[in-house]
């Protein structure tokens, strides 16, 4: 359960298990359209949340075996990701010799 920011989301999917996310703002509604999209997680709205939708929404969550196959599944490719690495070298190429 979390909020959908990009990097709490990358996480997530690196660990493999499903997702109930509540966005607030900023990047958060389309990182969790995409967690959706994956079919890795769910949304649920901050006032549905916050009026106890969200043991009913993890109950969903949890009892369909299809969210954790797509988490899963998805895993491997987000654990071999070297984001900060990647980015690093693509900075350090742009910048050129020293």
């Amino acid at each position: 359960v979390h909020h959908g920011g990009v990097g709490t989301t990358a996480q997530a999917l690196r660990s493999g298990r499903p997702q109930l996310v509540t966005p607030f703002l900023g990047d958060q509604p389309d990182n969790t359209r995409r967690v959706g999209r994956l079919g890795a997680g769910r949304r649920i709205r901050p006032g549905r949340y916050e009026r106890g939708g969200a043991a009913e929404a993890l109950r969903t969550l949890l009892d369909d075996p299809a969210y954790a196959a797509a988490a899963r599944a998805l895993a491997p490719v987000f654990r071999s990701e070297g984001g900060a690495t990647v980015g690093a070298r693509h900075l350090d190429g742009l910048l050129g010799p020293a």
